[in-house]
């Protein structure tokens, strides 16, 4: 299989707005030390009162709609790229 980007989708790159990591990251490195050192204390105990290590978080991949159930038709956003 050989997957290429249409001219459509290199359009759809050009315009697109930063992924959210790249923001976050940009963000999170503005704080002063203190704030990063206090967020990630906060979220370290949440992962702890949540029991959240033993969560299975894998990446999905797929290349089909994601449904609710099978009995329920996917849902489609009008935004959704053709």
């Amino acid at each position: 299989m050989i997957v290429r980007i249409t001219e459509d989708g290199l359009r759809l790159l050009e315009t697109a707005p930063p992924p959210l990591q790249e923001s976050f990251v940009e963000q999170f490195n503005a704080l002063e030390d203190w704030e990063q050192a206090m967020m990630l204390s906060s979220l370290q105990r949440l992962v702890v009162m949540m029991d959240a290590k033993s969560i299975k978080a894998e990446a999905v991949l797929s290349t089909e709609p994601f449904y609710e159930s099978m009995d329920e038709p996917p849902i489609v956003h009008e935004n959704s790229i053709k």
